[in-house]
This record gives structure tokens, sequence and C-alpha cells, in this order.
């Protein structure tokens, strides 16, 4: 928040062990914050923990001895709100982030915002159940995957239709939104996200100029756009977190209150 760099590293696949035996990769959630933290979950990784330490400890050294600071440029986001999605099932999962125009379509905005997170925003920003680890991060475990939140419906004529079906979706549907457009947010290339029903969506993978003035588009993808062509139907939906950045964005009410004013206004 004060824009100063933090490190953050992931391993992930079996390493050598002293004896020259394959040690796997350690499921880090099912320790993290939970009964099972205990010295005997750490005992068989113990050069594993030296290693990360030493590798934390020598990046630190070196950056904290670089002539120049390192560049904030393109790492802070700016001000707005954000989701990120995350899809596909076990190792196969990716992670894409978007903008979420709440600015030139609120209405839209907020519905896809209630059926991530119901009708209230969840800690610290984020929605849509637990976000599970994607290429080594903190997910995983020895228990089995959460339930998706939705899937796929269907990639074809250059969109990835999508849908939201859970209990946080269920518990704030509605069966008919009002038709909302955004003229701030043309269908001009692949990765704009966009509402076209009360609990589906779709992502672009191509220019679909044809939507413009017929469905509202939401954002746009700024990060993870090399996952979009690799969309396949029936992919599940594990997760959808929504970030929060600037005082405009916290203002932003997607409660049952706000979210009546909003369809009052449409009216």
């Amino acid at each position: 928040m004060q824009s100063i760099p933090t490190l953050s590293f992931a391993t992930s696949g079996a390493r050598p062990g002293p004896d020259g035996k394959e040690i796997p990769s350690y499921p880090y959630s099912y320790a993290w914050h939970t009964l099972n933290d205990l010295y005997s979950e750490l005992v068989p990784y113990t050069e594993h923990q030296q290693h990360s330490a030493l590798v934390t400890a020598v990046v630190a050294y070196g950056v904290a001895n670089l002539d120049k600071p390192l560049t904030r440029a393109g790492v802070y986001l700016a001000d707005g709100l954000y989701a990120t999605l995350v899809i596909g099932a076990g190792d196969g999962a990716r992670q894409i982030m978007t903008t979420l125009d709440f600015v030139n379509a609120p209405l839209a905005t907020a519905n896809f915002v209630r059926i991530v997170e119901g009708k209230t925003p969840q800690p610290a920003g984020r929605g849509g159940g637990p976000s599970p680890g994607v290429g080594g991060g903190r997910g995983g475990g020895r228990d089995a995957e959460v339930p998706p939140i939705g899937q796929v419906l269907d990639v074809k004529g250059g969109l990835a239709t999508m849908q939201i079906v859970s209990d946080v979706q269920k518990s704030v549907a509605i069966t008919k939104l009002p038709k909302t457009t955004n003229k701030a947010l043309k269908h001009d290339s692949a990765g704009i996200l966009g509402l076209s029903g009360p609990n589906t969506f779709y992502l672009t993978l191509q220019k679909k100029g044809g939507l413009d003035g017929k469905s509202a588009a939401l954002g746009k993808v700024i990060a993870g756009a090399d996952h979009l062509q690799g969309l396949k139907k029936g992919e599940p939906i594990r997760s959808v977190r929504i970030t929060r950045v600037g005082q405009a964005a916290r203002d932003f009410k997607t409660d049952d209150e706000g979210f009546k004013k909003l369809m009052a206004q449409k009216k």
C-alpha cells in the first residue's frame, strides 16, 4: 500500500532429499493456519526450509544493494475495480484478471460483483470462495478441491461464455436484468469481459464489434490474456476474486440497498 516491494517465492514439484531419494512438493495449505501446523510436518523438509531462507536472504541483500530502487511502474494496480477468475481443474488452473467499469456500466458491474460476493463485500475485497493455488502457490492441500462456483458453458464464434452457479449466486439471484450497454468500452479486441444475463458472462476471443450496443461490456483483461485461447467448454470456474483499489472503488455499493438504487435509476 505504501509502494514498498515485497518478496514472494513459490516452488512446485519434487526435490531430491539428502539421501538422494525424491521428496514430493509439500501441500502448504494442509498445515497453513490449521491444527496440522506441527513440528513433525516440518522435519522432512528441513533442507528445503534452509534453502528457502538462504535464497530469500541473498535476494533481499542483492536488492538492498542495487544502484537504483526497483521500479514501481506496472507493478501496482491503478485505482479501480478488478476481477480475477481462476479457471480450470487441478494443476491446469489459470488466472485471468480483468477491470470492472463501475463508472460507465454500474448496474451490470454491480450484478457481476453480487453473483460473486453476495450481498456484502468479502474481507479484504475478496470474493467467490478460496483462491486455489496456481503455479505452486498457496493452494492444493490433501483434501478434495473446493467445489467450483461455475463453468465455461461454451467456446465458439469468438466468445467464451461462462456461468456462475453457487449458493452465493443463488442468494442474490434475479430473474431478469434490465438491458444495459457501455458506450465507453467497445468489443474491439480479444479479452473484453461482458455480462450476457443475470448470472452469465463472456470473454471475447477476438474482435466482436457486433456486440456493441447489444451487451454490456464490463471490463478488459489486463493479465492472463495468453490463457484466453486455451479456454474449453465444460472447464470449472474455481473462484473469482474482486479487488477494490482506491476510495471510489471501495465506495461503490453492491449491497441490497445500493443495487436497488441502481435498478431504480435504470428503470
